[in-house]
């Protein structure tokens, strides 16, 4: 079973047939196409209530299901949010019918309705109510009574790389300390060209630069800076590289972008399929159409990568729904999942691409396997695909949630970047216990000294300054705070590595001192440490703050490196070898003379430590064309080329390894005084 979260109130989208012909609710007062609706009354876009067209010219008969997305909202008094309606048809397609179905609210006076806009104006629990032709789908807004004070943006800076995307978050805090996810509530603006934000909240990087991103919810706002890092991708790999399907499965497609600074992630892609035995979505779902073997390409940031995916001849036998039985609290959320069994004895996830339904929506309401207790009951969840279908029985229990407790109570974490998970548990009035880790709200008191994720990072806080930090968990209006230590704890050892290194005399290597914590951590300690070379006429090391730690050769010899941190201490040896030679040069580099004269030239020698001098004498000297030059070394120091007919030679010297060579041109003109 996955982890469980908590839903405030009834919040579900079910397809039935409308308990009310006459597409009225509460005694609302219907609204025309373009008109404003009254609170608790019909909104209508593009028809009257009840028009059965919906997407130019389709029919309502058509659908087959509506769904209100989001089902549950969260607005504070005064702010408001765009909801959708989605018709599905029985191939499974959707179409968005916003702005012909009919939406409508009750109890009267707690909201104001215009299209797909939802303003909350009095505290108080309001069900939606949506029709489409016979098809009905539901809805719950929350109203809170306490009033908005403040706005957060998490995260409120990171750097990007190019094609990437990320999932902004935005928090609102409450009079009454209580913080709510207002994500979809907000309306995003962007100062630059680097990034661009969708309105689900989702930044993705456009190209190099700096944005700084503004969130505003009614007459409040925050603000954060993003970085789209300059760096090129190098290379695009898609994941998984291999998959093998049944005909009718699916598979999600990821494409990992390497980019030209060594970092990996993952990024928007272009998708394609080399065969029609496979089919892509834009997002990199891959659907097996019939037997073969396909080539999926996904292209991004001028490269691209591909997966082979082999579509196997096998069909469906069984669906199974996990877990098979579920007790839940009620306004809880969670997942189960659906596994399909192919007739070749296969498995896979069909979560995504089954249909699912419940026997009792008002007890349980399920979308795309995620499941919402609403009430006291018991349902049947059924997963169908094709013919086969599973089912799992589901029992909401009437316990109520009435406290929540954060584990460990005193957690300690390291400073810049160190990261510890925090949990929190649920205790319901059954006093039955339920981990809501990844779907409380998290926030922090002092974000310089700690932040805290939310949603799949509920819990992970990350280390900043150091200090002490309140970290708070709230479902709703019940919420615990917990104190953060930001602390550098007590290593249990220390090392220098790279170990056992060699350098060349006069040259430098950066050697590091890594902390070894009781955790199973490892730091980089460097910085804090004291260092010291003995014998320092072999090789000495630096302890100036910003290069600790980098050792230079001086001469031939084996060097002790040491690290002292407090009273720990770790050492290495540093063997220093001779200096290399790094380049060779001749003078003169051309020489123009007269046949029968003798010119002097010498080649120098320049080592890895910058030292140098003249090396004639050990030098190999060669002429291309004897005929027109010859070479010689003399009492084994000097060198001279002899200048014999008129013509062009080459004279090369070479030693260890390397070579450097002059042109000489001899002329006809003869010597005349």
């Amino acid at each position: 079973m996955r982890t469980l979260s908590l839903v405030y109130l009834l919040a579900f989208s079910a397809c039935f047939k409308p308990a009310d012909p006459s597409g009225t609710a509460g005694g609302g007062a219907m609204g025309t196409a373009g008109g404003s609706a009254t609170a608790g009354g019909v909104a209508t876009a593009g028809g009257t209530a009840g028009s059965a067209t919906a997407g130019g010219g389709t029919t309502a008969s058509e659908f087959v299901s509506l769904s209100l997305q989001p089902a549950f909202v969260r607005l504070p008094i005064g702010t408001s949010a765009a909801v959708h309606l989605v018709a599905e048809r029985a191939d499974g397609s959707t179409a968005d019918v916003t702005s012909t179905a009919t939406l409508s609210s009750e109890p009267l006076g707690l909201l104001e309705l215009s299209g797909g806009t939802v303003k909350a104006l009095a505290a108080g629990n309001a069900r939606l109510t949506a029709r489409l032709g016979e098809l009905q789908a539901a809805g719950v807004v929350e109203v809170p009574s306490a009033a908005l004070t403040s706005l957060a943006l998490e995260p409120a800076q990171a750097s990007l790389g190019l094609g990437q995307s990320m999932r902004l978050t935005v928090l609102g805090t409450l009079a009454d300390a209580s913080v709510i996810d207002l994500t979809r509530a907000a309306t995003f603006t962007v100062t630059g060209a680097a990034l661009s934000v969708d309105a689900a909240g989702f930044a993705h990087a456009l190209s190099a630069g700096d944005s700084v991103i503004t969130a505003r919810v009614g007459a409040l706002s925050t603000t954060g800076t993003f970085t789209v890092r300059a760096a090129a991708i190098t290379a695009l790999a898609v994941e998984p590289r291999t998959p093998s399907l049944a005909i009718g499965a699916t598979q999600a497609l990821r494409a990992i972008a390497t980019y030209s600074d060594g970092t990996t992630a993952p990024v928007d892609a272009v998708w394609s399929s080399g065969s029609p035995a496979v089919s892509v979505s834009p997002s990199g779902v891959a659907l097996a159409v019939s037997g073969g073997v396909a080539l999926v390409t996904a292209s991004a940031g001028g490269t691209s990568g591909t997966a082979e995916v082999t579509v196997r001849p096998a069909t469906l036998v069984a669906v199974t729904v996990l877990p098979a039985t579920l007790t839940l609290p009620p306004r809880i959320t969670s997942e189960l999942t659906a596994q399909a069994r192919w007739s070749d004895g296969a498995t896979s996830d069909i979560t995504a691409q089954a249909q699912w339904s419940s026997s009792a929506p008002a007890v349980v309401a399920v979308t795309a396997g995620e499941v919402s207790s609403l009430g006291a009951g018991s349902a049947v969840i059924t997963a169908r695909l094709a013919n086969v279908q599973g089912t799992a029985q589901l029992t909401v229990t009437p316990a109520m949630l009435v406290a929540l407790a954060i584990r460990p109570p005193a957690p300690t974490v390291r400073p810049n970047g160190g990261t510890v998970q925090l949990s929190v548990e649920g205790r319901y009035s059954d006093d039955s216990l339920v981990d809501l880790t990844a779907h409380a709200t998290w926030s922090s008191a002092d974000p310089t000294l700690a932040t805290v994720g939310n949603a799949g990072f509920g819990g992970l806080v990350r280390g900043g300054a150091p200090g002490t930090v309140m970290v708070r968990a709230a479902l709703g209006a019940i919420g615990t705070s917990v104190s953060v230590s930001v602390v550098r704890p007590s290593p249990d050892s220390i090392e220098v590595a790279p170990a056992n290194q060699t350098v060349e005399a006069g040259a430098s290597l950066s050697l590091r001192a890594m902390a070894h914590y009781p955790d199973g951590a490892i730091e980089d300690v460097s910085e804090l440490c004291t260092w010291s070379a003995t014998p320092a006429a072999i090789a000495t090391v630096s302890n100036t703050a910003g290069s600790k730690g980098r050792a230079r050769g001086v001469t031939d010899g084996v060097a002790t490196v040491r690290a002292v941190l407090g009273m720990l201490s770790a050492s290495t040896t540093l063997t220093v070898s001779p200096p290399t030679l790094a380049q060779l040069s001749v003078f003169p580099p051309t020489l123009r003379t007269a046949s029968g004269i003798y010119s002097r030239v010498d080649s120098t020698a320049t080592f890895s430590d910058g030292s140098g001098g003249n090396v004639t004498g050990q030098s190999q000297w060669v002429s291309s064309n004897p005929a027109v030059a010859r070479v010689m070394v003399y009492q084994q120091y000097y060198a001279y080329v002899e200048a014999v007919s008129p013509g062009t030679a080459t004279i090369t010297a070479s030693a260890a390894g390397l070579s450097a060579s002059l042109t000489v041109t001899v002329t006809s003109a003869a010597l005349t005084s």
